[in-house]
């Protein structure tokens, strides 16, 4: 097997586990045991697919559940309450307007298993500069890579937007993971967050740079080993020497789970440029003048 097929492989079953696994008879079984559990007022932050099927017939194979049951845990409602992802793509082309006023696409919602996972992309644009930035923001739920590149592309499309892709960043903010989960219990005992409950994970991406322009197939790359990064984290098999966490460096830290920051911290540049130009990089009317010049070697990836 060549290596093209065997990224391929990989690519796939994350779409999988994303898009299809969910709606699982599996992870529905899974996703009535948890909310059993939060009836039973029991610590759903603790709970693992041996302790869903504690008390039961199944509970001394619990390990032949593992994926279904992980996977019901991992898109939980009650564990991770809120997701948002933030993908920041950066162009150095134009913008079919006569103007530069910033605009907001309709919504697209895409429905997995219980969850209503909603994407919308913000466009801003400077013609006279050439500088063309699309912000997609998307809530419920982690997003399959080939959802946000359709979404990319649609926006391009809807816009008629041209140019060079230069820089594309990934962010996202769940709950807590269960490999970072024993860390949260000092910030509360340190009065930083009431509980558990009052804290998301973000985790932030260091952005991919490519000033003379990248490839779809390279874009895609960054956004799928992130999301994997994600994925990882939140099913438990997070692993700091891994070949996904290594491919893209990034910072994890606890935020409280209605923060607005993860917007802040949207653009490629990192606020290098952004700082004191606009007040909310993801969510404003003016561009970022930023176009890769200067770049920190250790703020940036240049290949992935």
């Amino acid at each position: 097997m060549d290596l093209s097929n065997s990224q391929k492989e990989k690519e796939d079953r994350l779409e999988y586990e994303l898009m299809e696994r969910p709606i699982s008879l599996g992870c529905v079984v899974g996703r009535s045991l948890i909310k059993k559990s939060v009836i039973q007022k029991l610590d759903v932050k603790r709970l693992t697919p041996e302790l869903l099927l504690e008390g039961t017939k199944l509970h001394f194979v619990h390990r032949a559940f593992y994926p279904e049951l992980q996977s019901a845990l991992s898109q939980s409602k009650y564990i991770h309450p809120s997701i948002i992802t933030t993908v920041h793509v950066k162009m150095i082309g134009t913008v079919s307007s006569k103007n530069n006023s910033p605009e907001t696409l309709a919504p697209v919602t895409n429905y997995v298993g219980d969850r209503k996972i909603e994407s919308q992309a913000h466009v801003m644009w400077n013609n006279i500069e050439r500088i063309v930035e699309i912000c997609i923001e998307v809530n419920g739920g982690v997003l399959a890579p080939s959802a946000l590149m359709n979404c990319i592309g649609k926006t391009r499309q809807a816009r008629k937007i041209t140019g060079a892709v230069i820089s594309v960043k990934y962010q996202s903010m769940t709950g807590g993971t269960r490999s970072e989960l024993e860390e949260s219990k000092n910030l509360v005992d340190e009065g930083i967050f009431i509980t558990s409950w009052d804290r998301a994970e973000w985790t932030q991406f260091r952005p991919f740079w490519k000033t003379d322009g990248m490839t779809d197939v390279e874009i895609k790359r960054y956004i799928y080993t992130c999301t994997q990064t994600v994925y990882n984290r939140m099913m438990g098999d997070y692993n700091k020497d891994g070949d996904y966490e290594m491919a893209v460096p990034h910072l994890v830290t606890y935020v409280f789970n209605d923060s607005t920051i993860i917007y802040a911290f949207s653009c490629p540049c990192n606020l290098y440029k952004c700082r004191g130009i606009r007040e909310n990089p993801g969510r404003c009317h003016k561009v970022c003048p930023f176009v890769g010049s200067e770049l920190h070697p250790n703020g940036s990836i240049s290949f992935i």
